[in-house]
């Protein structure tokens, strides 16, 4: 058996000595234990010790030692024993390896992480815990997170409930605790069970979604208070990508062109086919000339109604090259029905005017003739274009 162990027959064991055969390391310690049992000290030893095999590998043995003694009580030989326990060994060391790199995985994780007994006592928090609530590791240790004030016991049998159905583990459990400071800390809650000495206990992982909750809060009040605008103000906003060809629009462009984001997906393309013949020319020449512009364009909406639009673009650049489009999209009908009904109304009461027998002067506050009627050119016997922009003292 010591053959098979060590590599060697029997005869060449039988010509060295043991000491070329223990590994350095372990030398000092076996030296010191034998002078001890030689000395009467002890009368057996044990350890575990490292052997070199003939190829040059360490194999380990439990080496048990005991003195046999003549009738007087002087050492006459050592009986020694080798149980092999290099796989026992390899296990253990595979072992701490693996719990070292947890450990110093645990520690210095970002990601805040506690270890629980089954009863929710705390038995091993990280830095990153510690940082999230407010407490130290020592003040942690032996308590649970309920007595710590840092979660309600409604909170706490919820997560219990949820692992109960999850089989012994919990994903992405969104909950609200309570900093030692009192203030709240979004956190996803995440645990698992591990074994330590064949004892089921808790490993949980916390992610501090704080400042992230507040900042998509305030995005969603943001986007809101803009759509709010942009309705209020009946304008949109696009932006075109010239490489893919995706459009984006916003709510209140949506809403201008009669449809939805669940009804509608656009594209350039078919952006492009809302608009009236005439309109979709200048528009496809402006967006092809890869510049900026600012159209009134005629359009049809989803619904098939016809509506007056201001729409424009300003070109992003990518090594000289136009890549992206982007603008506002505005409704003007009710501009352009205004200045529509404006027009129709000068033109009548400038019919009216033209056609009075009395001559009609309009002066601004400059006293400069502003309307001057036919009637009038006849009396003061001049052309209406002459006296427009003069003034009134010419003809008084």
């Amino acid at each position: 058996a010591t053959c098979d162990l060590l590599g060697y027959t029997a005869d060449e064991l039988l010509t060295r000595s043991f000491q070329d055969l223990t590994h350095p390391d372990d030398l000092a310690a076996d030296l010191a234990y034998m002078q001890q049992t030689l000395a009467g000290a002890r009368a057996t030893y044990q350890m575990e010790k490292r052997y070199i095999h003939r190829d040059g590998h360490c194999v380990w043995g439990l080496l048990s030692v005991s003195a046999v003694r003549d009738p007087g009580g002087a050492p006459r030989f050592l009986i020694s024993q080798i149980v092999d326990i290099t796989a026992r060994k390899r296990a253990e060391l595979a072992l701490k390896e693996s719990e070292d790199k947890f450990s110093a995985a645990f520690s210095s994780s970002p990601v805040a992480m506690l270890i629980q007994a089954v009863d929710g006592t705390i038995i091993e928090a990280n830095r990153g815990l510690c940082e999230l609530i407010g407490f130290s590791r020592e003040e942690m240790l032996g308590h649970n997170l309920v007595t710590l004030g840092i979660v309600t016991e409604e909170l706490r049998d919820r997560a219990l409930a949820e692992l109960a159905r999850g089989g012994g583990s919990l994903r992405n459990f969104e909950i609200t605790v309570r900093h030692r400071d009192g203030s709240p800390r979004e956190i996803i809650f995440s645990g698992e069970v591990l074994s330590i000495g064949g004892v089921p206990h808790r490993l949980g992982t916390v992610l501090d979604v704080t400042a992230r909750r507040r900042t998509e809060e305030a995005l969603r009040v943001s986007t809101q208070l803009l759509e709010a605008s942009q309705s209020i103000a009946r304008l949109g906003g696009w932006e075109l990508d010239l490489v893919t060809n995706s459009l984006f629009w916003t709510a209140e462009t949506y809403r201008i062109h009669e449809t939805s984001p669940e009804e509608y997906t656009p594209t350039g393309d078919t952006a492009l086919g809302h608009y009236l013949p005439a309109s979709q020319a200048l528009l496809a020449a402006a967006s092809a000339r890869g510049e900026g512009f600012d159209l009134e364009l005629e359009l049809l909406t989803a619904k098939g109604r016809r509506i007056d639009v201001r729409t424009t673009g300003t070109v992003t650049l990518q090594d000289g090259r136009a890549v992206k489009l982007t603008g506002i999209f505005q409704d003007i009908t009710d501009r352009k029905q205004a200045e529509l009904t404006l027009r129709e109304s000068e033109q009548r009461l400038g019919s009216i005017v033209d056609s009075a027998m009395d001559a009609i002067i309009t002066v601004d506050e400059s006293q400069r003739i502003l309307v001057f009627n036919a009637a009038a050119g006849v009396m003061f016997r001049c052309r209406p274009d002459e006296a427009l922009g003069q003034p009134l003292d010419r003809f008084m």
